[in-house]
């Protein structure tokens, strides 16, 4: 199987359900699978073709969930950047990636003009917002769709795209992700107990070149559970969103909970809908967790996992934040997924007993191809 596989199942099993709730954009599954087809010709008429790099540089939004299906229609790769970069790393991911576009919204059309003479290897940057194009940018909007494009059916070890992390020295390094490790963490999370279904109403607040967010994207889909976005996390704006799209699931570290629960106007939405918090991303603090599940009455789940692993590695149920007899989840972030092998060894590769430190290992299907370059 592979990611082309999830967006073909929500068309067939689920084409009048509603893909995406976004302000006044209002998509079935039905008509969002023809806009992401409309997508893939318009690349195609730009002469994207299997194995090319595409960088995007873009706030969360319905598009950059578009990108997310459209480019491996073609066989091309995504290569979400972090749009919290400094311009050298931005600079440096694309000329790594070997980019040949690079797409931006509005917010980060002023800055994109410079990579132009800093990325040799850039054929343009195409232009994916909403009011005039920018000068010197191709408006991708007005494209024309090439005719006849036979859209690619990628075997599920070709690569869907480099997704950049920086968790040790030196510059951003590319995780090369397969179909195959997108879609099997995709099956880990919709493994039983799941928590996504038809029924769900996702909000996508953590960034979408993120894997805490992304990371999730099939799983949603192939489910035929609704997208809504928060172009970019401030805590009004996230309350306003849950109770405008009545969010049932959402992804958030623990500073974003914090901010969210304590903010003065946190009252005032009506949150009754959400189901499920998912956190992770680093320590909980026990009074915290303790305060958020009080005030948001709703189940939480913790993650584990890294960019490396597509990202899931372990999962603390909701069942298991007990807060009673002196019982701490923060001291556990939960059990492996089914799917996924884990060890924590020493230096020579040994077991390490309970409570001694030291590295994890992991293997399973979602685990990256390697680095590119």
């Amino acid at each position: 199987m592979n990611a082309n596989y999830a967006l073909r199942r929500a068309r067939q099993y689920y084409p009048d359900r509603t893909a995406i709730a976004h302000e006044d954009i209002q998509l079935t599954y039905r008509e969002f699978g023809e806009r992401v087809e409309g997508t893939a010709r318009r690349l195609a008429a730009l002469g994207v073709r299997k194995g090319d790099r595409i960088a995007v540089l873009m706030a969360n939004s319905p598009a950059y969930l578009n990108l997310y299906f459209s480019l491996p229609l073609l066989g091309a790769l995504i290569v979400p950047l972090n749009t919290r970069w400094h311009a050298n790393e931005v600079a440096f991911t694309l000329n790594d990636s070997g980019a040949t576009w690079l797409i931006v919204d509005g917010r980060f059309a002023e800055s994109a003009a410079q990579y132009l003479s800093q990325v040799p290897c850039l054929q343009g940057i195409l232009y994916y917002g909403v009011g005039s194009c920018p000068a010197g940018m191709t408006d991708f909007r007005g494209l024309p769709e090439q005719p006849g494009v036979t859209f690619n059916e990628p075997h599920e070890d070709d690569l869907v795209g480099l997704f950049y992390t920086s968790g040790t020295t030196g510059g951003p390094k590319g995780a090369m992700l397969s179909h195959r490790n997108l879609y099997s963490n995709a099956i880990h999370a919709l493994l039983p107990p799941s928590f996504i279904d038809p029924e769900s109403r996702f909000l996508h607040v953590a960034p979408m070149f993120h894997l805490a967010d992304a990371g999730v994207i099939i799983g949603l889909t192939i489910s035929g559970s609704c997208h809504s976005f928060l172009p970019s996390f401030d805590p009004e704006g996230a309350l306003r969103a849950i109770d405008r799209y009545q969010a049932s699931i959402v992804v958030l570290v623990p500073t974003m909970i914090n901010l969210v629960i304590n903010h003065p106007s946190f009252g005032k939405f009506d949150l009754s809908s959400l189901r499920r918090v998912c956190y992770g991303a680093s320590p909980m603090p026990l009074s915290l967790l303790k305060e958020a599940m009080g005030k948001l009455h709703c189940d939480f789940s913790q993650g584990y996992g890294m960019t490396e692993t597509s990202p899931l590695l372990t999962v603390l149920l909701p069942e298991e934040h007990r807060l009673d007899e002196g019982y701490s989840p923060v001291h556990s972030a939960g059990r492996a997924v089914l799917g996924v092998e884990l060890r924590v060894v020493d230096y020579m590769d040994r077991d390490v007993t309970v409570g001694e430190v030291g590295e994890i290992v992991a293997r399973g299907a979602n685990v990256m191809r390697g680095y590119w370059n």
